[in-house]
């Protein structure tokens, strides 16, 4: 698995000018995530950072994967499935980025962290809409719903899925494209564990059906280039 993240840096992707991209003939971004989830059989980190994720009722690995690879995970809602991180990944960030793959989705949690106002969370409604929620400057959770309507990814296509925050700003996009941007009251994030499909440690009870795979947590905000990256290289 950290041979397979160690990768990610030398794939080639065509000129870009972006100040965050090395000098060179074929300038590809760095990317640097803290965790990295490709479930191939099982919920350990490939970053090589040692966050490795604790499965929860038993889910099903599936060979249907956007990239080609093992496997991926597929959570049943009424099983109570989930992926536990049991660590603090958000803790004292000001940024951060939020990547993955996702299919035959429904209503529910996609990431979580632990505890009714322990932030962020990010959930899908019964509008079809993205929301998530911070901390805000004031230290209280606030709600931000995406205007985008996910009713055509909800089926079974493998469709790429970013959240990028910085203070000011909280972005989504969809394969490779940027959606919505919102503007946000934010402060640096809680010192919690975090949640994958799960339920915020039992302040929501919102488990999701859905399929996930590749899910890639950074504390950075990523750019516009480096979603399109991910993206086009199906990372």
């Amino acid at each position: 698995f950290i041979g397979m993240a160690m990768a990610y840096s030398c794939l080639p992707l065509p000129s870009i000018d972006d100040d965050n991209f090395p000098e060179g003939e074929d300038k590809k971004p760095v990317l640097n995530p803290i965790a990295i989830y490709h479930f191939d059989g099982d919920a350990s980190d490939a970053s090589g950072n040692g966050y490795d994720g604790v499965l929860n009722g038993s889910p099903e690995f599936i060979s249907d994967t956007p990239d080609g690879s093992t496997g991926a995970l597929k959570l049943n809602a009424f099983k109570e499935q989930f992926v536990n991180i049991p660590y603090a990944l958000f803790k004292g960030l000001e940024q951060f980025s939020f990547s993955a793959w996702i299919m035959d989705f429904s209503q529910g949690v996609v990431f979580s962290s632990e505890g009714g106002n322990k932030l962020p969370y990010l959930y899908v409604r019964d509008t079809q809409q993205f929301m998530l929620r911070n901390t805000s400057a004031y230290y209280y959770p606030e709600e931000y719903t995406f205007a985008y309507d996910c009713t055509s990814i909800m089926s079974s296509v493998w469709h790429h899925l970013a959240i990028t925050s910085y203070k000011g700003e909280l972005s989504i996009y969809i394969d490779g494209q940027k959606q919505d941007s919102l503007k946000q009251n934010y402060n640096v994030s809680t010192d919690t564990k975090v949640y994958i499909g799960g339920n915020a440690g039992g302040s929501y009870v919102n488990y999701m059906n859905m399929k996930i795979d590749n899910v890639m947590f950074f504390d950075y905000s990523l750019t516009d280039d480096e979603v399109k990256y991910i993206h086009q290289n199906r990372l």
